[in-house]
């Protein structure tokens, strides 16, 4: 008998798995306890006791792979920032950089850098 205790899923669930969540982006902007905002272009990490209030991540402010790095060591500082909360985060920002630039986040941030670096 093998010890083996992983979830094992087939593809079609998780094609659906993944659709349910692309559709619950489209309609709330959250993944988890992180919330994209768009107008102000910031992530609200919603993970402080009972979901009354927030920390909010100013996207601007992390333009850059180095921006990027200091952000997730100075979230991963937070007592109240466990492994889910930081993946949900990851996730979030991964999908807002995907809708605002239309690029993955390794190209956004290497063209952003590169950019910022000219000036």
């Amino acid at each position: 008998m093998s010890n083996d205790t992983r979830i094992s899923r087939s593809g079609a669930e998780i094609i659906e798995a993944m659709a349910k969540h692309d559709a619950e982006w489209l309609k709330t902007r959250r993944v988890g306890c992180a919330e994209h905002v768009p107008h102000n272009n910031t992530i609200r990490l919603w993970a402080y006791a009972e979901g009354r209030d927030y920390y909010e991540v100013d996207l601007e402010r992390c333009r850059t792979a180095e921006q990027f790095t200091d952000l997730v060591f100075h979230l991963a500082g937070k007592t109240w920032c466990q492994s889910n909360v930081m993946m949900d985060f990851l996730l979030c920002l991964e999908r807002a950089i995907k809708e605002r630039h239309n690029q993955n986040p390794v190209t956004f941030f290497k063209v952003a850098g590169a950019a910022m670096s000219e000036r």
